[in-house]
């Protein structure tokens, strides 16, 4: 079963209707985890305490854009 249904963005003009279909609090953390990661690198931060509004729209666009990366045994 995969862990995330892909947006439909590209059938509805933009709209990101991405659903979460795990209900394992193990596989959100990681989930979580790797979003958060990925918003730091493209953000150039260390911790989300230090994004200012100059990352919004990088953020938004990474975050829409985003997908898990498989995890390496």
């Amino acid at each position: 079963m995969s862990l995330y249904q892909p947006s439909s963005r590209q059938n509805s003009g933009g709209d990101c209707q991405s659903i979460c279909l795990c209900k394992s609090k193990s596989i959100k953390t990681k989930l979580f985890k790797d979003i958060n990661r990925g918003i730091n690198e493209v953000a150039c931060v260390k911790r989300h305490i230090q994004l200012i509004q100059k990352h919004f729209n990088l953020v938004i666009d990474f975050i829409n854009e985003w997908l898990p990366q498989p995890q390496h045994a």
